[in-house]
């Protein structure tokens, strides 16, 4: 969930360009990357890496696969950023973060590690 702030000029992902990270992954979608319709911008791709970015009024959600996410530790920071626009905020973790092949090491199964919010 996000709110836009007294400064902002508004945000436009079909005009801008955006920037997506999430712990050490970081993806730049120059402008033209989304389809947008009914106030709702849509990006999707083929993994590895961001697959899919959804930008509606107060809210994002994102989803990848085949990211490396090496040096991540929680929470995890993330950073969106639309044209001159910007946020981040910590998000907590609950859960099972499926790895990328690099991360596999010590995870609690083949390509799983535990991702557990702090109390």
């Amino acid at each position: 969930r996000f709110c836009l702030g007294d400064g902002s000029d508004g945000i436009d992902p079909a005009t801008e360009p955006v920037t997506f990270r999430f712990g050490s992954f970081e993806r730049r979608l120059p402008p033209g990357s989304f389809r947008c319709r009914d106030g709702r911008c849509l990006f999707t791709a083929r993994g590895p890496g961001l697959t899919r970015l959804l930008i509606a009024k107060n809210a994002f959600a994102a989803e990848g696969r085949g990211v490396d996410l090496g040096g991540t530790s929680l929470p995890v920071q993330v950073v969106l950023s639309i044209g001159n626009d910007v946020g981040r905020g910590p998000l907590p973790l609950f859960g099972v973060l499926r790895a990328a092949p690099a991360l596999r090491a010590g995870g609690e199964g083949p390509g799983e590690a535990a991702v557990r919010r702090r109390p």
